[in-house]
């Protein structure tokens, strides 16, 4: 694979961050609190939590192509039993019954979302069996990527 400088796409991390900011408005909202009074409890201003979003979903955006491109190259696919078993995980730390979460990833169409979630998470704990991982000391650390 080739070392690139590669910038997410302006309109993926605008989207992307107009969805964060919208969701955490109605989050707000529901609690009765005004978003000035929120940022103000946060030492923070929308302004400075607007650019630390962008720059957040721009990194995590670079972040997903990388492994993506990974698993293209490593031909990294998700089994049925691996999305099954990845969507009753899921389903258990959200503490829904998974039949009920598989319900609802199927009408908001994203089943394919929790499948590339799973196929980069696949991809980097292939990878991290191939590497060495030292601290500044020199030791080797030991990373289970199935843990």
């Amino acid at each position: 694979m080739a070392v690139t400088t590669w910038l997410a796409p302006d309109d993926v991390v605008r989207a992307e961050v107009e969805l964060r900011r919208r969701s955490l408005t109605d989050q707000l909202h529901r609690l009765g609190m005004p978003s000035t009074e929120y940022f103000t409890a946060a030492g923070s201003t929308l302004e400075e939590a607007d650019r630390e979003l962008t720059t957040a979903v721009a990194e995590q955006n670079r972040i997903q192509y990388v492994l993506d491109a990974l698993a293209d190259a490593a031909g990294v696919e998700i089994t049925r039993e691996e999305l099954s078993q990845g969507i009753i995980h899921r389903a258990r730390r959200a503490g829904a019954d998974p039949q009920d979460y598989l319900d609802r990833l199927v009408e908001r169409g994203a089943e394919a979302a929790v499948t590339g979630d799973l196929r980069r998470a696949k991809a980097l704990a292939d990878l991290m069996r191939t590497v060495t991982i030292k601290d500044t000391a020199g030791t080797v650390l030991v990373v289970d990527p199935d843990g």
